[in-house]
């Protein structure tokens, strides 16, 4: 695990790694391996970077295979990249993938140096002579989280300046505890840089599946906003492993509200209810991404949130069609005697003479498509049963329309184009509260002034 010390270097970017041996291996066999002394650092801004000196001369002409001119638009492929490996002074080994490393300075025989950065992750992974009882994970997220997290734990603040400690140590609940899917989660935010730190317990000795990833997921969306660790620790099953992050600090505004705004829940009652509903539904998806489907169309609405209006409004639309589509398959599906009635339709074109089979296949194509239930259906179907409003179908159909359609500018007016665009972020929450089995309070945004409402309707189920 990681010494005392070394997060907060980690944060304020002045970490270094004395490395006995750095080992650069390529991914193919005719390009050469470099290997020698050198030191691993982080930057300010967020970057993992290396310097390894080569224990033998390079050659004056030595030129890297991946650095020559290549395509524009061509990716790097794999066989081109590095394979990095580093023993640091204290003898833990730390591994990194994708590397590209280049040389440094002028070219010239007293150079032996090769440099480059860690684009993605640099891991420790130990095994260890015991086996902790209860499973851990700790994760670190350094860049800014404007967002309220409930805290329901008093902890004491000590307070110093210039070295000297005030007598008057305030008290304060500034901790989030709670639990979920037989894992005991803990929550900090810090005061000053917004910065959060989640750790999760297991009440067993290994996770259940998924769960360092899929609890992020969750975080993100009861925040609304991207979340990306930047220091991963975890030791499970006598495995200790520490991963360190490679990434560039991005200050983004993101203007999307959160489900449940802290203006009803100072005390997180609905939030952490939330948080366990959604964690619980997204852990059971045994499917081929590392994210769960719904949890995409989450993150890509929350990044829209932060470019143009217009762009929001697309990608909320799109994300709802999706969201539908994968998470109400069975809702409106058109009856056997309908299709059954379109099948026979379709024969019938087949066999009719005189129609050119380009355009008996776009016929039959698109009478495939009627045996499928569409968006619009759901929606309809969702209304007739109370779960969501009349508006909000309309608007949806509206925004969707305007936005993917587009004969002319879609939206003059700012105020009516925030007021659908308000409409359907409740629209898009009101269907993952539904999918997941929320039930509590929520903000309707899509009512001036924000009013709370609960969910399901009263009176609905």
């Amino acid at each position: 695990m990681l010494r005392y010390g070394e997060i907060d270097k980690l944060r304020n970017g002045s970490w270094e790694l004395d490395c006995s041996l750095i080992r650069l291996r390529p991914n193919s066999p005719d390009q050469e391996a470099f290997e020698g002394p050198g030191y691993i650092k982080n930057t300010s801004d967020g970057q993992i970077l290396f310097k390894l000196y080569s224990s033998k001369p390079l050659k004056p002409g030595l030129e890297l295979k991946w650095s020559k001119k290549r395509p524009r638009g061509k990716l790097i492929p794999d066989e081109l990249q590095y394979t990095l490996s580093a023993t640091d002074i204290e003898g833990r080994h730390w591994e990194a993938e994708k590397i590209l490393p280049y040389r440094s300075g002028f070219v010239s025989a007293e150079n032996n140096t090769i440099c480059g950065d860690i684009p993605f992750e640099l891991r420790h992974i130990k095994k260890t002579k015991y086996i902790l009882a209860n499973a851990c994970i700790s994760m670190s997220f350094f860049h800014l989280v404007d967002r309220y997290i409930p805290r329901n734990i008093i902890t004491k603040t000590d307070i110093t300046i210039e070295e000297q400690d005030l007598t008057a140590n305030p008290w304060g609940a500034n901790i989030a505890k709670f639990s979920s899917c037989d894992c005991n989660f803990t929550i900090s935010q810090g005061r000053k840089d917004g910065t959060i730190n989640l750790s999760i317990e297991s009440n067993q000795e290994k996770f259940p599946e998924g769960i360092e990833h899929k609890a992020i997921e969750t975080l993100q969306f009861i925040l609304a906003h991207p979340l990306c660790w930047t220091v991963l620790e975890q030791n499970e099953n006598g495995v200790e492993t520490v991963i360190i992050n490679g990434q560039t600090k991005k200050e983004l505004t993101y203007r999307i509200y959160v489900p449940v705004h802290e203006f009803i829940d100072r005390k997180g009652e609905y939030l952490w209810k939330l948080f366990d509903k959604y964690l619980s539904y997204i852990l059971k998806y045994k499917g081929k991404t590392k994210w769960h489907p719904m949890s995409i169309f989450i993150y890509r609405v929350i990044l829209s949130s932060a470019a143009y209006l217009e762009t929001f409004a697309l990608e909320t639309a799109v994300a709802i069609e999706g969201l539908l589509l994968t998470e109400f398959k069975a809702l409106a599906s058109p009856t056997v005697e309908f299709v059954t009635r379109l099948s026979k339709v379709s024969e019938f074109i087949n066999t009719t003479s005189g129609v050119d089979d380009t355009l008996k296949l776009r016929i039959c194509g698109a009478i495939a498509d009627m045996k499928k239930s569409r968006a619009t259906d759901k929606l309809r179907a969702l209304v007739k049963s109370g779960i969501i409003e009349e508006k909000e179908y309309k608007t949806w159909k509206k925004l969707r329309n305007k936005s993917t359609h587009p004969t002319q500018p879609a939206f003059v007016e700012l105020q009516k184009l925030l007021d659908l665009c308000n409409i359907v972020i409740t629209l898009f929450y009101k269907l993952i509260f539904h999918t997941i089995g929320y039930e509590g309070k929520y903000m309707d945004y899509g009512t001036y002034d924000y009013p709370s409402k609960d969910f399901p309707p009263v009176g609905k189920d």
